[in-house]
Formats: structure tokens, C-alpha cells, sequence
């Protein structure tokens, strides 16, 4: 079943504060909404330790009016130099994150994905997250990670 998307057609520069403000307060069975939250939260603290500026796009049921969303749909965009520049210990974050998905998804409730910083990658991603099912523009929730 498609919900109608929160946020309208864009991307939309939030921060935590806003995210709980738009996809878990209006809620009335807003529990799962919380938890969620949380784990995104987690999520981005633990992106955190890699010292790069990354932009997180938010999307899937979370962004939706489904009250009980099963998880978030996110993806991870940062510069391939910053990438590359990365000392190993650092790089083996990343890995963490995004080589295992079933392990991001069990530890975190986020089905995660990570692109480089480039025309065509977000190209796609914006065309997988700004439109709906039926083809109708929707908006894309945007969290700055700052190094």
C-alpha cells in the first residue's frame, strides 16, 4: 500500500530536532516512530567518527504517514576524495556500515546505502526517493553529518 509522502517535492535541509518535529510528534502511536528515531540517531553518531562531511537523504515509510513504519531508508553521499583521503581505521567504519546491510539493518532499523558524491549515483537516488510508486514528486528529508 502507498502512503502519502510528509514532506512536498525538494530536498529538505533538517536537523534531529526537525525530523522528530515532522516524521514522530504528529503521531498519535508515535513509540515506533521513536525508536526509529533513535536508532538513526546512533546511526549518524556512528558516522560521526569518520572525520568527512556526509549528507544522509531520508526516505521509505518513515517519511510517509504509516503510523508503525518497519525501518528507515536512507543513503549516505560523501566526496570520493574525502573517501580516499581516509586513514584505513577510519575506512573500516564505512565497511562496517555498508558492506554488511543485514547488520546495519539488525543494529540500526536502517536499510542503508552509501554513494559518492557524483552526477549520476545521485541522480538515481533522487529519482528512487523523490518520486512515489505512482510517479508523484515527494520530498527528501536531508541530514548534514559534519566532520
Amino acid at each position: 500500500m502507498e502512503y502519502p509522502a510528509l514532506l512536498g517535492a525538494g530536498m529538505h535541509n533538517m536537523t534531529f530536532s526537525d525530523l522528530e518535529n515532522v516524521f514522530v510528534t504528529p503521531f498519535s502511536q508515535n513509540e515506533r516512530r521513536k525508536a526509529l528515531l533513535s536508532r538513526l540517531q546512533a546511526f549518524t553518531e556512528r558516522l560521526q567518527e569518520v572525520p568527512i562531511n556526509m549528507e544522509v537523504w531520508i526516505d521509505g515509510s518513515f517519511a510517509t504517514i504509516k503510523e508503525s513504519p518497519g525501518d528507515i531508508d536512507l543513503v549516505v553521499v560523501c566526496d570520493e576524495a574525502d573517501v580516499n583521503n581516509l586513514p584505513p581505521e577510519k575506512r573500516l567504519i564505512l565497511e562496517e556500515l555498508f558492506s554488511n546491510q543485514k547488520y546495519t539493518k539488525l543494529r540500526y532499523e536502517c536499510d542503508a546505502y552509501f554513494i559518492l558524491d557524483n552526477f549520476h549515483d545521485k541522480s538515481y537516488w533522487r529519482g528512487l526517493f523523490g518520486f512515489d510508486r505512482n510517479e508523484q514528486p515527494k520530498g527528501i528529508a536531508r541530514l548534514k553529518v559534519v566532520a
